[in-house]
């Protein structure tokens, strides 16, 4: 089991309801009328931000230098995007809390474990705007490569990359409507492990 600390940078992707007007053949005067509602509108930012979570894992020796395992994470963080421009309110957009549960295999040499590790992904992302508010719990994968180094028998000190992809959910806005909205995210960790 451990602990870790990290910062995480991304982009968030948002598909949105577009309208299509055009003229009302059937009034003398031009009248607007709605043709179409499509995912046409599309908007992409950056995110970035700090995290820190814990970890919990086992590992099996399958030979003298060859190991493999499994680990599940768990982290809170503000990875977001946030601004206000021309909108009546200030809107922030971003990941509350991001979870993994990963397989591992690595090679030992001497104090050293260097590992790729890759499995599913589960972030909860939000959107706020002002008073309103949505939620959605995102399913996609992660993938990354790491170096473990022992400090004690007992102890070891954990470097980690991982790309992962959230992919798109549909978040539902009181008084505004709804858009998908998908995450991808870098994050760089280190952290403490301890061994029993």
């Amino acid at each position: 089991m451990g602990a870790f600390v990290g910062y995480g940078i991304g982009n968030e992707h948002m598909l949105y309801d577009t309208v299509t007007f055009e003229d009302d053949p059937t009034t003398p005067a031009p009248d607007l009328i709605v043709v179409t509602h499509h995912r046409g509108g599309v908007d992409d930012q950056d995110i970035n931000g700090l995290l820190f979570g814990g970890v919990v894992g086992f590992d099996a020796s399958l030979s003298e230098v060859l190991i493999a395992g499994i680990a599940a994470d768990i982290a809170v963080n503000n990875v977001e995007a946030s601004g206000g421009g021309e909108l009546t309110y200030p809107y922030r957009i971003g990941l509350d809390w991001h979870a993994s549960l990963r397989g591992r295999i690595g090679l030992v040499d001497g104090n050293y474990l260097p590992y790729f590790t890759g499995g599913l992904a589960l972030g909860g992302g939000s959107y706020e705007e002002g008073p309103r508010r949505a939620d959605a719990t995102h399913l996609g994968w992660t993938l990354g490569a790491g170096i473990e180094a022992a400090i004690s028998d007992k102890t070891s000190i954990d470097a980690q990359y991982r790309y992962s992809d959230y992919g798109l959910r549909t978040y539902v806005v009181p008084g505004e409507g709804d858009f998908d909205l998908g995450y991808v995210t870098h994050t760089a960790t280190i952290g403490v492990n301890w061994h029993f």
